[in-house]
């Protein structure tokens, strides 16, 4: 700033000498799926829904769960009645249909959601040996957020070569498309239950792979995961709650 001869002052701003990088930001595992289209989305909080074939299926005499509506709206209705759910009783049928009229959905699926909820929630992990419905509200843990910190700038070459030598889904997967960069990794990851001393993440999918129950093979779900690269969420997501947990809790 430098005066003049009548009193006043002029400003003078400095000129920067150095480059400024743009590559730090906050993304999710929504955005590094998306191929980093969009840095703008990375921040927009949503589901991980996806159902395949978009679109209404033709109805049928007898309606089952395969012909429900499908898409992201859809999805996110049934992933809301996961979360609403006190898994040890069973699906009040007037609950599903006030939840059903509310969402917009037809009243004629509330016995065929109400059934197939019902079905879920009985169904045992083969590798465990228990079901949601031996899980109490304590055993529980609600949606949490989490932010992972990315100091270094993540390459998605790097990430995909590390990540597959570990685990043996993501060896078929599609290359992990986003620009590198530093930053933070910002998502809510789902509900976690604790059962026996172990952890675990619950997720819920809603990918329309057939149209009757046959379709949905082991090798077809396999698939389904590896094309969305729900390897890499779960990852993120099981990374997440490993720092959560203190010692010695943190077995997964």
């Amino acid at each position: 700033m430098a005066g003049s001869a009548g009193g006043a002052t002029a400003a003078f701003s400095r000129l920067l000498a150095r480059s400024v990088t743009d590559d730090w930001r906050v993304t999710s595992y929504s955005g590094l799926q998306q191929n980093g289209h969009s840095a703008a989305q990375d921040l927009l909080p949503r589901l991980d829904v996806d159902a395949a074939g978009v679109g209404e299926v033709a109805e049928e005499p007898q309606l089952t769960p395969h012909q429900f509506p499908r898409g992201a709206s859809p999805g996110t209705f049934l992933h809301s009645l996961f979360e609403d759910l006190d898994f040890t009783q069973p699906v009040p049928a007037d609950w599903m249909a006030a939840r059903l009229q509310l969402s917009g959905f037809e009243e004629k699926w509330t016995p065929v959601l109400t059934a197939w909820l019902d079905g879920v929630l009985r169904t045992l992990c083969p590798a465990r040996g228990i079901a949601l419905n031996q899980l109490s509200e304590g055993d529980k843990q609600v949606e949490m957020a989490f932010i992972l910190p990315i100091e270094q700038p993540l390459d998605p070459l790097r990430l995909d070569a590390l990540i597959r030598q570990y685990d043996p889904l993501s060896v078929d997967t599609p290359n992990a498309r986003f620009p590198p960069g530093a930053g933070d990794a910002e998502r809510l990851y789902r509900p976690g239950v604790s059962h026996n001393g172990r952890y675990y993440l619950l997720d819920y999918k809603s990918n329309w792979l057939g149209e009757n129950r046959e379709a949905y093979t082991q090798d077809a779900m396999r698939q389904a995961m590896r094309s969305h690269r729900y390897d890499l969420q779960y990852q993120l997501y099981s990374l997440a709650l490993h720092r959560y947990l203190p010692p010695p809790h943190c077995r997964l």
